[in-house]
């Protein structure tokens, strides 16, 4: 191995490791440092060597005003690496040759401020700034949470909003936003976008969401998540929110209660 990076965000890319997030002793600008992995010496991709030599190298994006990196991921065949206050295009040669030149900052307002918030349809990102939620179609972000942001940042805990998780239900076309309410440090609150119809479904609670993610099962999507005790829970399941002991546990009875969140302009969103 040369120089394999302890890294707080990986994806690949073109046949490369892309790492960001340095941790790195020696150099004080390693949190905006992003890695690329090279070669081997029969000319196949070596996801252990970041050697100049091998055909790896490292880039930055961005300075202590950027805030460090809080995460990246691939839109438009290019890598999107987003800082807590900005975000910067990378772009790797259709050869496949790395040309660090190729490193734009895009955005200078809105960065990613919940690491595990970030999303990608594919088509386009959806994350949770400091301002808002926000979509990126690799040209513009748009600002989508206005009618929600309320409930976010004052019946949500602010202090603890960096550690929100989010899931895209590719099934029902959702972006799913774990949260902590007000008083809790645990992401017991969701707000669900319908990606479809531009619109933000009412908020459910009965979760407490550590990890969240997606599985297929004989062909059909489904959310799982994680509790904050160690228990598996298959979402969508049985009576509400009645699942106790764990994705292969049984369900219990469950009270269904009334919701109602007033936005910023006045309206209400309700559910029973």
């Amino acid at each position: 191995a040369t120089a394999v990076p302890i890294a707080a965000y990986i994806i690949e890319h073109q046949q490369r490791v892309v790492a960001a997030g340095i941790v790195d002793t020696t150099d004080v600008r390693a949190f905006n440092r992003v890695d690329f992995s090279g070669f081997g010496t029969d000319g196949l991709p070596d996801p252990h060597r970041f050697s100049l030599a091998a055909g790896g190298d490292s880039i930055y994006c961005g300075s202590g005003k950027h805030g460090p990196i809080r995460g990246l991921a691939i839109l438009q065949n290019q890598v999107i690496v987003y800082t807590r206050k900005s975000a910067w295009r990378i772009e790797i040669g259709s050869s496949g040759i790395l040309d660090i030149a190729n490193n734009q900052e895009i955005e200078r307002a809105v960065g990613l401020f919940a690491p595990h918030s970030l999303i990608s349809t594919g088509d386009f990102h959806i994350l949770l700034a400091e301002q808002g939620v926000f979509v990126f179609d690799g040209g513009t972000f748009r600002h989508i949470s206005k009618e929600v942001d309320y409930d976010l940042f004052e019946n949500g805990n602010t202090s603890q909003l960096q550690y929100a998780k989010a899931v895209y239900y590719k099934k029902e076309n959702q972006y799913r936003l774990y949260y902590p309410q007000t008083g809790s440090s645990r992401n017991d609150r969701c707000l669900i976008f319908d990606i479809r119809q531009g619109i933000w479904q009412p908020p459910i609670t009965g979760r407490e969401v550590s990890f969240a993610s997606t599985f297929d099962s004989s062909g059909i999507e489904n959310i799982v998540f994680g509790d904050y005790v160690g228990y598996l829970y298959h979402d969508d399941q049985g009576d509400n929110d009645g699942l106790t002991t764990g994705f292969n546990g049984t369900t219990t009875a469950a009270t269904a209660s009334t919701i109602t969140v007033t936005t910023e302009s006045g309206a209400a969103l309700t559910t029973t």
